[in-house]
């Protein structure tokens, strides 16, 4: 940041996974984002008080519709990939797409969950006030930050991303990771690489602290197919990873701000999360290219430091 600059947090508002599911299942059902926008409006109505863009409600409706609905133009590619992975995807699944996703749109997501991993595998714990002193180093001291940090630590222990520790204000890292395929771990990499905003030696990726809560697995031979990234062989054993820069898929439509539609969430919930309707079924395919990989020199390998710096600074 220069002098003078801060960064919009973005991400200040508790969130459920059942939110995150039902935006995400209506566009795997084939809604439009305005109509998937008007659905969540509605599920908030009574959840969520207010009744305005500027209430709680239009608020944590904002923060939904910036991971799945209005991400930023790079991740509109990886979204249509999440998307896609969503028919098939299990709860656990669900929540590493919805992580490759909020690493992707917002900045801050991506800063508190580093540092957490960070702290995790340093200590076996986080503390809430120490966290919050890290990134007042990188975001400022502001009432908002505080705020923000301390819902965002409360929906990853709703999502069963942190267990409550012995003491308050303490968490610790969840009983089991979960193991991501190597289908969707391409997803999380993606998500990272958008977040970092320049490439990453592979091993640094599946391993980085900010996806702590899963054992990331990947499949070089399909990362070496995609048309949205790029590998690298650098000396004998290392392959880095870039995004390979493409004009992105045409949205369905503006995701207007007006409630209205009734329809009923299409993902289908753990038992213990949410109760939306069973089964979905999904609209398009793979994102705009051609399928041939261009030819793009390799960029210097760089050890990525926790998401704290200006976007494209990885050094």
């Amino acid at each position: 940041m220069t002098a003078g600059e801060q960064r919009t947090i973005g991400m200040d508002r508790p969130v459920k996974l059942e939110w995150l599911d039902a935006v995400a299942g209506r566009l795997a059902a084939g809604d439009s984002p305005k109509a998937a926008r008007e659905y969540v409006w509605n599920l908030l109505e009574g959840v969520v008080a207010g009744a305005t863009a500027q209430t709680a409600r239009g608020k944590t409706l904002t923060v939904l519709a910036r991971v799945w609905l209005t991400p930023p133009a790079a991740a509109l590619a990886l979204r249509e990939a999440a998307v896609k992975a969503l028919v098939q995807a299990s709860a656990d699944e669900r929540l590493a797409i919805h992580w490759a996703m909020l690493s992707a749109s917002h900045p801050f997501f991506v800063d508190v969950a580093g540092l957490v991993g960070k702290s995790l595998g340093l200590n076996g714990e986080v503390a809430l006030s120490q966290l919050t002193r890290r990134l007042v180093d990188t975001w400022g001291d502001r009432s908002t930050l505080r705020r923000a940090t301390q819902r965002l630590v409360r929906s990853m222990v709703q999502w069963g991303a942190l267990r409550e520790g012995g003491k308050v204000g303490v968490y610790l890292a969840p009983s089991k990771r979960i193991a991501v395929p190597s289908t969707l771990g391409g997803l999380l990499v993606e998500g990272l690489l958008i977040a970092a905003q320049c490439g990453m030696p592979l091993n640094q990726l599946v391993s980085h602290p900010a996806v702590f809560p899963f054992d990331v697995r990947t499949d070089l031979t399909a990362l070496r197919r995609s048309e949205r990234l790029q590998v690298h062989r650098q000396g004998d054993q290392t392959d880095f990873i870039e995004r390979v820069d493409r004009p992105a898929p045409k949205p369905r439509d503006d995701a207007a701000k007006l409630p209205g539609d009734n329809g009923a969430a299409t993902i289908r919930p753990s038992t213990s999360r949410t109760k939306n309707a069973k089964g979905i079924q999904t609209k398009g395919g793979r994102g705009s290219g051609s399928g041939k990989r261009e030819s793009k020199p390799a960029r210097t390998s760089k050890q990525l430091p926790l998401f704290g710096k200006p976007p494209g600074a990885c050094s």
